[in-house]
């Protein structure tokens, strides 16, 4: 699994999750798991620019900022 660095993450993201089409997205609310994907409601939400392939455990990606 390659995730995004926390490094590069904006000031307002406090969790990053990688949907089932394998891209990461950083997240200001807890997001929640939907279908394919994670959702934070409408709030905001951004693609990292990471994308892992044949990830498996997509719905267990969720992870908060440190």
């Amino acid at each position: 699994m390659s995730k995004p660095d926390w490094g590069s993450a904006p000031k307002w993201a406090k969790y990053v999750a990688c949907d089932r089409d394998g891209v990461w997205r950083w997240h200001r609310l807890k997001p929640r798991l939907c279908w394919r994907s994670w959702s934070s409601g409408g709030d905001q939400s951004e693609p990292t620019g990471v994308i892992s392939r044949n990830f498996d455990g997509w719905n267990a990606s969720m992870e908060k900022r440190p």
